[in-house]
């Protein structure tokens, strides 16, 4: 998160801080796929696990 959002910022204020810092982890949760979860976002990931319909098992 700091080296691919704040590093590359520079927020005015706090409340720009908290919605552009929102904004990303909304993106890295939701809309970005890792390679770590066999492509899935994290969103996806947790709810496979959640209901247990997880590729894996």
């Amino acid at each position: 998160m700091k080296y691919e959002e704040i590093y590359l910022k520079s927020y005015n204020d706090m409340v720009e801080a908290r919605i552009e810092l929102g904004r990303y982890l909304g993106l890295y949760n939701s809309g970005r796929k890792h390679s770590s979860l066999g492509n899935r976002t994290p969103d996806a990931a947790y709810s496979t696990r959640e209901t247990g319909n997880d590729e894996a098992a």
